[in-house]
C-alpha cells in the first residue's frame, strides 16, 4: 500500500488496520507515523547538490583567481519551508568552493520568470561585477537568463557567467546546451529522477520490502540527475542522467 497523504497524521488508524492484516505500508514523499518504508526527496541534500555542481564549474573555469575572490548571488523566495531550507543551503557555497565568495542574497517576492528577470536587473545596475547565479527555483533562473540573453540586455558574452538551479526542466536544459554555444549563461540544474525514475524506484521498494531484501523502515532517498554541459545531451535524449551521479561530486 502506497500512501501519499497530505495529512500523513491522519492516516495512523489506516495504517495500523492495513499493517495488522499483513499489508506492508510505504510512505512516499510525506512521511507517517509507522511504515514498512519511506521514499522521500531531501530537500537541503537537493540544494547542497546543485551547490556542489556550481562549485566544480566555478573552481574550474576560474581556477588561477584568488581564493574567495569570485562573487556569487543567491536569488531566494522564502515563501515556503522548501524555498527557506534550499536557499539556506546555497548562501553555503564558499564552503563548497575554494574560489567562490558570497555577495549577496536576493529575496523575491515569488518564483516566477518575470521576478528573476526584474531583480536581476535591479542587482546588475547595483553590482554588474557578480556573475555567478544560483536558485532554488527554476522560474527565476529562467528569468536571470532572460535579462542576460534578451536583445536589450548589456551584457554578450557569457564566457565568465554562470547560473544554476535547482529542479529545472526542458526548457532550462535547452539553454544549458546552449551555454555550450555561447549563447546562453545558463550551466546547469539539479532535479530529482523521472516519472519512469520514481516509477522503478516505486517497483523496486515494493519488491525489495516483500522478498526480506530490504530492511523494515528501509529509507529510499530519491537520486539526484546532474544536468549540464557533459550531460545535457543524454537528459534531451532520455529524460535522465545515468552517467554521473552524486558520488562524482562529493
Amino acid at each position: 500500500l502506497f500512501i501519499w497523504s497530505v495529512a500523513p497524521e491522519a492516516m495512523s488508524g489506516v495504517i495500523a488496520d492495513a499493517q495488522a492484516k499483513g499489508i506492508k505500508v510505504i510512505a512516499f514523499v510525506a512521511p507517517t507515523d509507522a511504515y514498512d518504508a519511506l521514499m522521500v526527496s531531501d530537500d537541503a541534500e537537493l540544494a547542497d547538490d546543485c551547490v556542489r555542481l556550481a562549485a566544480k564549474w566555478i573552481d574550474e573555469h576560474f581556477a588561477d583567481a584568488p581564493d574567495h575572490s569570485v562573487p556569487v548571488a543567491v536569488f531566494s523566495c522564502r515563501t515556503a519551508d522548501t524555498g527557506v531550507i534550499q536557499a539556506d543551503e546555497m548562501l553555503k557555497i564558499e564552503e563548497f568552493s575554494t574560489k567562490a565568495t558570497l555577495t549577496i542574497e536576493v529575496e523575491c517576492q515569488d518564483e516566477t520568470a518575470a521576478t528573476g528577470q526584474t531583480k536581476m536587473e535591479n542587482l546588475y545596475t547595483q553590482n554588474p561585477e557578480i556573475q555567478v547565479f544560483l536558485t532554488p527555483h527554476n522560474g527565476l533562473a529562467l528569468g536571470i537568463n532572460s535579462f542576460f540573453t534578451a536583445i536589450s540586455s548589456p551584457v554578450t558574452d557569457y564566457t565568465d557567467m554562470a547560473i544554476f538551479a535547482v529542479n529545472g526542466d526542458d526548457a532550462s536544459a535547452g539553454y544549458i546546451k546552449g551555454s555550450m554555444e555561447g549563447t546562453s549563461p545558463f550551466r546547469g540544474m539539479v532535479l530529482t529522477g523521472s516519472v519512469d525514475d520514481t516509477a522503478q524506484e516505486m517497483l523496486d521498494v515494493c519488491t525489495g520490502i516483500m522478498d526480506g531484501t530490504l530492511p523494515q523502515g528501509h529509507l529510499q532517498k530519491a537520486g539526484t540527475v546532474f544536468v549540464y554541459d557533459a550531460t545535457v545531451e543524454e537528459y534531451l535524449t532520455t529524460g535522465t542522467v545515468v552517467s554521473v551521479s552524486d558520488k562524482d561530486f562529493q
